[in-house]
């Protein structure tokens, strides 16, 4: 699991894209090691027909402002877990980096490529979120 901490200066009405932005950018982290992956929008991430991660988003706005004092997104991503770590009734959907792989996978390396794909991907999406305002 990770957190990223962001205060960006947009409205808070673009803030709800940021979700796809990291579903983007942990997609882009996962082809970098090799991986065919999809997205299940807007925060699912599949490898092998199954989720392998999820993303939830959530900001503050000041109440009399209506200024966006910052957003927090949650990635959890099943890195080394094997087919028995699942539920069973979860076992036909959930997977884990390391089940695609076939061997454990680095997960600081893995955290590393998400956290640079989304600095890449959030740089570039504000650039198109400044154009707009």
């Amino acid at each position: 699991m990770m957190t990223l901490l962001l205060r960006p200066e947009f409205s808070p009405q673009y803030a709800s894209m940021l979700t796809l932005v990291m579903g983007l950018a942990v997609a882009q982290a996962a082809k970098e090691l090799g991986f065919e992956v999809s997205i299940k929008w807007p925060n699912d991430i599949v490898i092998s027909k199954k989720k392998i991660c999820g993303i939830l988003t959530e900001m503050s706005v000041e109440g009399e402002t209506g200024t966006l004092q910052y957003i927090v997104v949650g990635i959890g991503v099943n890195v080394n877990q094997q087919l028995s770590d699942f539920p069973e009734e979860l076992q036909s959907v959930a997977g884990s980096v390391a089940m695609a792989a076939g061997h454990p996978i680095d997960r600081g390396r893995l955290a590393a490529e998400i956290v640079n794909a989304m600095d890449r991907m959030y740089a570039d999406w504000l650039k198109g979120v400044w154009s707009v305002d």
